[in-house]
C-alpha cells in the first residue's frame, strides 16, 4: 500500500521541560519518530533538535554544566577588565551575565563581612545555542568581586549571603573570582565614625586631677547622623567639669550630644574628673562609646578606654643635718627619713667620711650654707642645709681663785682653747671651809 505522507505545523507545543518546537512543517511519519525517539537534554545521548527560540531553564543549564554540554573558561583579569568564553553545546540558547562588584566593609563579625556593590555588569546577554561568547566587564580601581551568572546579575548582595546564589536558587553564579584592584577596599557612600582617649597624667595621686581628651573623628565618606557619646565615670572618679569643642554634654545623662559631623570632620571633648581618696594603689579604667543614628562601617573602633594607676601612699621624705652649724673641717651627719630606701645623696663640695643606709658623715673645707637633697626610691625628694663656719686660732683662758684657803687646799686654775663662736661652760666647785 502506498504511504502518503501528510503534513502537519506544530506551534509551540511543548516536548520537553523548557524546550519548544516552533513552526515546523513535517510528515506524520517522522513526528511520530522523534516522539519516540526524543530524550532530556540532560542526558549526552540526546538527539539534537532544530528548536530555534529555545531557552534554557535553570535545571536544565545546571545539567548542562554537569555534563559539560556548557562550559566556561577561567575569568580572565587584564587591567581593569575581565573576561570570561561561555560555550554552549545544547540546543537552546544559555541565559548568562557578567558582573563586576565593588567591595567595602559592611560591618564588623567575627570575621569581616564585604557588601558588594554593583560596578560594571554584561548583562543581560545570552550565547546561543552550539556556540561561544565573550564576556567583558570593566573593573574598578579597589577590591572587587567578578561573578558569572546564570540569568541576569544581581544589583548587590552581602558575602555572608553567597551561599543563597548556588542553584536551585534563581538567579545563581556558576563561577566567579576576586580582583585584587590596589590591593584596597573601596569606599562606599557611608559614614565611619571614630572614638580615641587619653589622658593627662597615667599616675595621678589621691586628690589630683585629671584631664580626658576624648576625641571622635568621621573617617568615612558620607555625614554622620545623630553622633553622641557616653562616657560613665567609674568608681574613684568625680565629675569636675567638661569642655565640648561642638555640641552640648549633660553631666546627668554622661552624654556628649555632637550631631551630625561631615566627613572628615571631629570634634573634641575635655573631661576633668578628681581622683577620690581611698583609690591608692588602685586601676581605673575610663570608657567611652559613640554611636549614630546610621549603621557604622567599622564599629570596632566606636570604643576607646584609658587607664590610670593611681599612687600608693607614702610617708614624705625628710633630712636632717647634725649639727646645723659646724666648723670648717668638723664632721656633720647627714640623715633622710621615710624607710623608703634606697636614698640617693647628692652633696658637693664635701668628703665623706662614712655612710649608711639612711645617713652620710662628712666635711666641708669652705664656709658658708651648704645644700644637701637626698632622693628616696618612690620619687619624693628633699633639701637640707648646713652653715659651716670659719675656725679660731685664739686661746681663752678660764681661771678661777678660791680664796681663803685652809688646810691642805690650793688655787685651782683651768685654761682651754676654744674657737670663736664656741659656746663655753664651766663650773665651779667651792670646798667645804672655803668662802
Amino acid at each position: 500500500m502506498e504511504t502518503q505522507q501528510i503534513s502537519t505545523k506544530l506551534n509551540y507545543k511543548q516536548i520537553s521541560g523548557s524546550h519548544f518546537i516552533k513552526n515546523h512543517s513535517i510528515s506524520l511519519l517522522l513526528v511520530t519518530i522523534l516522539i519516540m525517539t526524543f530524550l532530556p537534554l540532560g542526558s549526552k545521548a540526546a538527539v539534537d533538535i532544530s528548536t530555534t527560540g529555545c531557552t534554557l531553564s535553570p535545571a536544565d543549564f545546571n545539567a548542562a554544566l554537569s555534563n559539560g554540554r556548557v562550559t566556561a573558561t577561567s575569568i580572565q583579569i587584564n587591567g581593569s577588565t575581565a573576561s570570561v568564553v561561555i560555550n554552549n553545546n545544547t540546543d537552546c540558547a544559555a541565559p548568562v551575565s557578567m558582573a563586576a562588584y565593588s567591595e567595602f566593609v559592611a560591618r564588623y563579625l567575627p570575621g569581616w563581612l564585604f557588601t558588594q556593590i554593583l560596578f560594571n555588569a554584561d548583562s543581560p546577554n545570552s550565547v546561543s545555542a552550539h556556540s561561544s561568547k565573550t564576556l567583558s566587564v570593566k573593573l574598578p580601581p579597589c577590591l572587587s568581586q567578578v561573578d558569572v551568572w546564570y540569568g541576569n546579575a544581581l544589583v548587590s548582595f552581602a558575602d555572608d549571603t553567597i551561599p543563597n546564589y548556588n542553584y536551585p536558587n534563581v538567579p545563581f553564579v556558576f563561577t566567579a573570582v576576586e580582583a585584587p584592584g590596589n590591593n584596597q577596599l573601596c569606599l562606599a557612600s557611608a559614614p565611619d565614625v571614630r572614638v580615641t582617649k587619653t589622658v593627662d597624667n597615667n599616675t595621678p595621686s589621691e586628690g589630683g586631677v585629671v584631664n580626658y581628651t576624648i576625641t571622635v573623628n568621621n573617617n568615612g565618606n558620607a555625614t554622620a547622623n545623630g553622633v553622641s557619646l557616653t562616657d560613665i565615670l567609674p568608681t574613684g572618679l568625680t565629675f569636675v567639669s567638661t569642655t565640648p569643642s561642638v555640641g552640648t554634654f549633660d553631666q546627668a545623662a554622661n552624654k556628649w550630644t555632637i550631631g551630625d559631623l561631615a566627613q572628615g570632620v571631629s570634634g573634641t571633648l575635655i573631661l576633668k574628673a578628681k581622683v577620690n581618696s581611698g583609690t591608692a594603689g588602685k586601676t581605673i579604667i575610663n570608657t567611652a562609646v559613640v554611636s549614630m543614628t546610621q549603621s557604622d562601617a567599622t564599629p570596632v573602633d566606636n570604643t576607646a578606654s584609658v587607664s590610670i594607676a593611681i599612687a600608693a601612699q607614702t610617708t614624705p621624705l625628710s633630712c636632717v643635718a647634725v649639727p646645723g652649724t659646724a666648723n670648717i673641717a668638723a664632721q656633720v651627719t647627714i640623715t633622710a627619713y621615710n624607710g623608703i630606701l634606697p636614698y640617693s645623696f647628692i652633696i658637693p663640695g664635701a668628703s665623706i667620711v662614712s655612710s649608711t643606709n639612711n645617713s652620710k658623715t662628712l666635711t666641708y673645707s669652705t664656709s658658708g650654707t651648704k645644700q644637701v637633697t637626698v632622693n628616696s626610691s618612690d620619687g619624693q625628694t628633699a633639701t637640707c642645709s648646713v652653715s659651716i663656719v670659719p675656725a679660731s686660732t685664739g686661746v681663752v683662758n678660764l681661771t678661777k681663785e678660791v680664796l681663803n684657803l685652809t688646810n691642805n687646799e690650793t688655787a685651782y686654775s683651768h685654761s682651754a682653747i676654744a674657737k670663736q663662736n664656741d659656746t663655753v661652760q664651766y663650773r665651779i666647785k667651792v670646798w667645804a671651809g672655803s668662802s
